[in-house]
């Protein structure tokens, strides 16, 4: 067997990473990621607060768009954690951002620009956000320089935010930070940007230099001195007190302002610039990035590191001695007083290094921009996902004498999973022959309705001549006479709520007329609860299946639940479950225990069992040429452990055991089925409904 990388993630601890080893390194499959998605969407929730919906992409959609978040179809290992956090900072985002403000502010930009080029056609609305807070003249300068300036004051409102949100995450939710940590190490802590902070490179007076040092300003080998303004900006930054903003609105104000800084370092020092600097100029896709429906404000940038690097926890506040905050001590580059002679002391980087210095910072430019490229899926295999989640199906492990077990639990299943996804216990088509079963069974279901009736009884029992009580009127004129016994009172009676669970064996062996037998009779039953108040009713199918790489492992799908379905739903739902696979009883009890008792506190509940035999099955995924073995004398005694916990949460159990031919009371499947259920065995004809009511009614009449 290939041995597995040792990963050492957070996500470790709650992530299921199935059966085989071997499949950890594939990523791909619908379990996994339903499972991770849903696992994804609880942290995102409970960070946040709200119920933030987050979907995989399936197309272009890789942004925030201030409504859901959406992270990448990979779910390979060393890719968990870094996902995690991602989601949790876009999810903090939709939290706490502003994005109608920065939609606003794009406008009142082009609403000045317009007033500036013809003031006596446009005239500034006096409620101009640039007006309002006194960046007229500021603005006014700025546009002088070149026409790209709103685009990067869009980076720079993105850039502060990140850190705020930073701020948010440290604060509130502390242990999530190393999701956070996986996410900076895998976009922003490598070698070759600590290379590039402490080379020649990127140290001109330039948008492309202040974007990068700025992106990278908590990392322990930045050089505060390495531009001129970069100083004064770590100062305005402030980062140990960045939860002064508490608005988009004050971050929209620093980040402008942060921006007007470096627009007028850059015009001071543009006739100074050498032509053949080594740090690329602006090009037109990163100056002019087009929002393709996108918000003007991408949750992705995670322009900042954490925790080495973490902005909350850096050395320096921007109010000490800056220069030498965060660097080693044999980093010489914390000494240069500005960028136009360190390029000359400090080594330039090789040509292969610039390269990939360069891929990283687009890198960083695209999570800047909200272009940030995730793994996609195709729409038929996110209607798979969603089905899965929908259907509430979960991994259940169970532990026996003999050894551990996967169960797979489908605790609502539905037409859309049925018609999607393959998972061996369920055909995509009805059965015609189960669903005539069925349809007979709801008519049989009015008859025996009225036969439960017992159960829908109130009884109201008078009592006179008492001593205590409701004063009779008749008897009244008795008192006189030393009569004490003029009081009356009433009892009634009545039953209370109920619930039943039926469970039906459709292994191989009972295909055919035994399992056409077990669902007419179970659709019966459930259409006679329908008829009796407070009487819910619960239908499940066991065996084994598969979905996507869970292969062949013991199954139980809740079918039908009378809570939340109706009989019309039942009557389309059940003839798409057919017989196959092995039995395993015992275990799909087990994986269901805690629903049952739930489902039976403060209720009279009844557990109904159908099956043909012997408990059996043998688990072979992800255990090389062997197995294990659930049968025989360790499968009955499980299963028996199993009723006899219902029994002891008071729930009152019944077995039938379905055969086409009576068999004697000393054949091993008989003598099988009494160790496992005792008493509360039965054998009788499941198509006599009669002899159905009669078993009920006599459990109905225990509890009265």
């Amino acid at each position: 067997m290939k041995k597995t990388k040792n990963y050492k993630q957070a996500s470790d601890f709650w992530m299921e990473d199935y059966f085989d080893p071997e499949h950890q390194e594939k990523g791909d499959d619908i379990m996994e990621m339903s499972s991770y998605r849903r696992a994804v969407s609880n942290f995102v929730r409970i960070v946040t607060g709200e119920n933030i919906p987050v979907k995989f992409s399936t197309g272009n959609d890789s942004y925030t768009n201030g409504k859901e978040v959406t992270i990448s179809a990979s779910t390979k290992l060393q890719d968990r954690d870094s996902m995690v956090g991602l989601a949790l900072h876009e999810g903090s985002h939709i939290k706490l951002t502003d994005f109608k403000l920065l939609y606003r502010i794009q406008q009142y930009w082009s609403e000045f620009e317009c007033h500036q080029q013809k003031p006596e056609h446009y005239a500034l609305s006096e409620h101009n956000w640039f007006t309002i807070n006194g960046y007229t003249e500021q603005l006014a300068e700025i546009q002088k320089y070149d026409g790209y300036w709103y685009s990067r004051l869009k980076d720079m409102i993105n850039y502060v935010e990140d850190r705020r949100i930073d701020a948010f995450i440290a604060e509130s939710a502390p242990g999530y930070r190393p999701y956070y940590q996986a996410l900076y190490d895998k976009y922003f802590n490598s070698k070759v940007i600590d290379k590039g902070l402490q080379s020649a490179e990127y140290r001109t007076e330039d948008w492309e230099s202040y974007l990068f040092r700025l992106m990278n300003i908590t990392n322990p080998k930045r050089d505060l001195k390495a531009l001129q303004q970069l100083e004064l900006l770590w100062q305005m930054l402030d980062l140990k007190n960045i939860s002064r903003l508490k608005n988009t609105e004050d971050v929209a104000k620093l980040a402008f302002e942060m921006m007007h800084v470096i627009a007028t370092s850059i015009a001071k020092n543009k006739p100074k610039q050498s032509q053949d600097t080594q740090s690329p100029q602006p090009d037109q896709d990163q100056r002019q990035p087009s929002n393709n429906g996108q918000s003007p404000i991408s949750s992705d940038n995670d322009n900042h590191d954490l925790p080495d690097n973490d902005p909350m926890k850096a050395e320096g506040t921007g109010e000490g001695n800056p220069g030498t905050d965060g660097d080693d001590e044999d980093d010489d580059t914390g000494d240069e007083d500005s960028d136009t002679d360190a390029g000359d002391e400090l080594d330039s980087l090789s040509p292969k290094d610039l390269n990939q210095l360069r891929k990283k910072i687009e890198e960083q430019k695209q999570m800047a921009a909200g272009q940030l490229k995730k793994k996609r899926i195709s729409k038929k295999v996110a209607d798979m996902i969603n089905s899965i989640d929908d259907s509430n199906i979960s991994i259940e492990s169970v532990c026996t004498g003999v050894g551990n077990f996967k169960v797979t639990v489908v605790r609502s299943f539905n037409r859309k999973l049925a018609e999607t996804v393959d998972g061996g216990m369920w055909r995509s088509v009805p059965d015609r022959r189960v669903t005539d079963a069925v349809n007979k069974g709801i008519q049989q279901g009015t008859v025996l309705g009225k036969k439960l009736k017992v159960r829908a009884e109130e009884r109201t029992t008078q009592f006179n001549r008492q001593r205590t009580g409701k004063i009779d009127k008749r008897m009244i004129h008795t008192a006189g006479f030393g009569n004490e016994t003029i009081f009356d009172r009433i009892e009634k009676f009545a039953y209370r709520p109920g619930i039943i669970h039926i469970s039906i064996d459709n292994s191989g062996s009972m295909s055919g007329r035994k399992y056409e037998q077990a669902m007419q009779t179970a659709a019966a039953i459930a259409k006679a609860c329908s008829m009796i108040p407070n009487l819910d009713c619960v239908i499940n199918m066991r065996s084994t299946g598969s979905i996507g790489d869970v292969r062949d492992t013991a199954m139980i799908v809740v079918a039908y639940d009378s809570r939340r379905q109706s009989i019309n739903e039942m009557r389309v739902l059940l003839p798409y479950i057919w017989c196959c696979g092995s039995t395993p009883e015992g275990l799909c009890f087990d994986a269901i225990m805690k629903d049952v008792i739930k489902s039976a506190s403060g209720k009279d509940a009844f557990f109904l069992n159908f099956s043909d035999g012997a408990p059996y099955y043998y688990e072979s995924y992800g255990r090389g040429a062997g197995g294990v073995s659930y049968s025989g004398t360790e499968a009955n005694l499980h299963t028996r452990k199993q009723v006899q916990k219902m029994m002891a949460e008071g729930i009152h159990v019944l077995s039938y055991f379905i055969s086409e031919y009576e068999r004697k009371e000393d054949h091993s499947e008989v003598q099988n089925f009494r160790e496992m259920y005792g008493r509360e065995s039965q054998f009788i004809n499941v198509q006599d409904i009669n002899a159905i009511a009669k078993t009920i009614n006599n459990k109905f009449l225990e509890v009265a």
